[in-house]
C-alpha cells in the first residue's frame, strides 16, 4: 500500500463516513490526511545532474487514543440493546510487499452514558459515577484490538486482543495486565475497521455504504494489500479475484 493508497483511503472514509463521524471524528481524518501529506518527500527540481532516485521513506498512519476517529452515538437495537458510542485509533507503519514488518495496531473502544450499564451497584465503587461524570459522562465497556505479534511475543503472528493499555477516562474494569488469549484474525486497514464498525453497529447506513462504488474499490485495494501474505502464512494462494469483494461481506451470516 503506497502513500498515495493510504491517503485514499483517509478520503473515502471522511467523504463516504462523513454522516457517521462526530466533529472529533471528523478532525481526526483531516489531521491524519495532513500529516500523511507532509510525510511525501520534497520534489527536487531541474538537478544539475541526474541522481540515483533514493527510495521513498515509508509512511505512517497515527490516530491517536486522545483524538480518535470517533463515531455517532448508536441506537439502541435487539442486538445492541444500549446506545454506544465508538471510537477508533491506530499506529500503522507501511507494509512491505503486504507484510507487516513494523507496528500495525487498530484499537476499538465502546463507550455508554448510560449509567444503569456503566455502573454496577454490586461490583463498582461509589465513587465511579462521580468520576465518569468528572470525565464527560462516559465509561468504556469494551476495548479491542487488532494487532501484529512483537518479536518473541507469544501467541498468533496476526490476532485480535481484548483489554489492552488503559487510558485517562475510561474507567474499563478489564485489568491491563491481562495480556491473553490473543485470537487468530487477519489484519486488517483502517478503512476495514471501518467496514467492521459500520457493519456491526450502523447497519442500515451499512446497506447503502457497500453499494457504493468507490467504498467497493477502497476495501479492495485494501484487502489485496493484507490478505495475500497473510494467507500464505497459511499456504493457500489467492485468486484475484477471491479478494476483489468485501471478505467481511462473504463471511456475514445473512440469516
Amino acid at each position: 500500500m503506497t502513500l498515495d493508497n493510504v491517503l485514499t483511503e483517509l478520503n473515502v472514509i471522511r467523504s463516504r463516513l462523513n454522516s457517521l463521524l462526530d466533529e472529533e471524528g471528523r478532525r481526526a481524518v483531516l489531521n491524519a490526511i495532513d500529516e500523511l501529506k507532509r510525510q511525501r518527500p520534497i520534489p527536487h527540481h531541474k538537478p544539475k545532474k541526474k541522481l540515483k532516485k533514493r527510495p521513498a521513506s515509508p509512511w505512517r498512519l497515527v490516530i491517536p487514543p486522545g483524538n480518535p476517529l470517533r463515531f455517532t452515538s448508536t441506537k439502541a437495537s435487539q442486538d445492541l440493546r444500549h446506545s454506544f458510542a465508538l471510537d477508533i485509533a491506530c499506529q500503522i507503519d507501511q507494509p512491505q510487499n503486504g507484510r507487516i514488518t513494523g507496528e500495525h495496531n487498530i484499537a476499538i473502544r465502546l463507550w455508554t452514558s448510560d449509567a444503569t450499564l456503566y455502573f454496577r451497584d454490586a461490583y463498582d465503587a461509589a465513587r465511579i459515577p462521580l468520576d465518569v461524570e468528572a470525565n464527560g459522562g462516559q465509561r468504556v465497556m469494551l476495548r479491542f484490538h487488532f494487532d501484529h505479534a512483537n518479536a518473541g511475543q507469544p501467541g498468533p503472528k496476526h490476532h485480535l486482543q481484548i483489554g489492552g493499555t488503559q487510558h485517562v477516562g475510561e474507567f474499563f474494569w478489564f485489568p491491563e495486565n491481562i495480556r491473553v488469549p490473543r485470537f487468530c484474525h487477519h489484519p486488517l486497514s483502517l478503512l476495514m475497521a471501518c467496514e467492521f464498525v459500520v457493519r456491526t453497529f450502523y447497519p442500515e447506513a451499512h446497506v447503502e455504504l457497500e453499494k457504493e462504488p468507490t467504498w467497493r474499490g477502497a476495501i479492495a485495494t485494501a484487502q489485496h494489500t493484507y490478505l495475500p501474505a497473510y494467507y500464505e502464512l497459511q499456504g493457500i494462494n489467492l485468486n484475484t479475484s477471491d479478494i476483489d469483494k468485501s471478505l467481511l461481506g462473504k463471511l456475514w451470516n445473512a440469516g
